[in-house]
């Protein structure tokens, strides 16, 4: 548990350290082949959710319908952001569970305080979270 699995060194043909969407292709057709060598098992799978309901889409909002912050520091405590994740790919979270515990990070765009930032790298961390939101 919680080793790494080193995807990226055998992955990027072009050297760029980071995976494009063809790379990022390749890499999970090798980890659906047995896992890529990794050992399955532990919690009996993930998701641990029983019998409850699958979660529900919230509310879809916009940077528009958000507060926009200018001056305050970023970890201001007297500020909740929203931060707005666009990946370009509808399957982001099988994408982001099937590259946990590598290091991979999965392309996406940040919007936040109304700016974008493009090419930001995305991946599951820790256990609990990612057990009980999947």
């Amino acid at each position: 548990m919680g080793q790494q699995m080193e995807l990226l060194k055998k992955f990027d043909k072009d050297g760029d350290k980071k995976l494009n969407k063809d790379e990022r292709k390749e890499a999970r057709e090798f980890l659906a082949k047995d896992g890529g060598g990794r050992r399955r098992g532990g919690f009996g799978g993930f998701g641990g959710r029983g019998n409850q309901e699958p979660p529900q889409p919230g509310e879809k909002l916009t940077p528009a319908d958000v507060k926009t912050y200018g001056k305050e520091g970023l970890y201001d405590p007297k500020v909740m952001r929203t931060l707005f994740i666009e990946f370009e790919d509808s399957d982001w979270e099988k994408e982001l569970a099937e590259f946990k515990n590598t290091d991979v990070e999965v392309p996406a765009k940040l919007t936040v305080d109304g700016k974008t930032y493009q090419d930001v790298g995305v991946h599951f961390r820790g256990m609990s979270s990612f057990m009980t939101a999947t």
